[in-house]
């Protein structure tokens, strides 16, 4: 893969984790909460958190639908 490519989706992902990580704290919720809620693993919030793991765009919807955020704004820099 072209490094160029590698280091957006690197930045994607991080801004992603950062977005969620936000959006939970001033929701109120632990990421056992979150995890609950949206049907996923607690590990797999903390890996979405921490920018480690491609996420499936069901599990995107469902987490901005929990979070009362829209897709795009899980995205936002």
């Amino acid at each position: 893969m072209n490094m160029n490519i590698e280091s957006i989706i690197e930045r994607t992902r991080a801004t992603l984790g950062r977005n969620v990580k936000n959006i939970r704290k001033r929701e109120g919720l632990s990421t056992q909460a979150l995890a609950r809620t949206c049907g996923i693993p607690r590990d797999e919030v903390w890996a979405i958190e921490r920018g480690e793991r491609d996420v499936p765009i069901d599990t995107l919807a469902v987490l901005a639908a929990h979070l009362g955020v829209s897709l795009a704004e899980l995205f936002e820099t």
